[in-house]
């Protein structure tokens, strides 16, 4: 299936730092409000630069959902989870 990590998913649906890059800790702190079901998420194991660990990857339904949670909130500028805050912007010609 396809799966998307936080990174991915933010380049997906254009939500970038102010700095121009793709924003994966807001794209956290959305699917820490939201309710996906374990069986959108997966668990994939990673080896980068001698590091390996796990990282948590998203089905297509998972990204829908927080697709659908950015339209209900109007696009926010600023986006709130894990106790901080995260300014963004769109670039809604990125995301498909």
């Amino acid at each position: 299936p396809d799966v998307y990590d936080k990174n991915e998913i933010a380049q997906k649906l254009g939500i970038f730092s102010t700095s121009g890059k793709p924003h994966p800790a807001a794209i956290g702190a959305i699917i820490q409000q939201l309710d996906i079901p374990e069986d959108l998420v997966l668990t994939v194991p990673y080896m980068k630069n001698g590091h390996s660990g796990s990282v948590q990857k998203y089905m297509y339904e998972a990204v829908d959902m927080i697709r659908s949670w950015i339209e209900d909130n109007h696009n926010p500028l600023m986006i709130s989870g894990n106790g901080k805050s995260y300014k963004v912007q769109y670039k809604t010609e990125l995301a498909s």
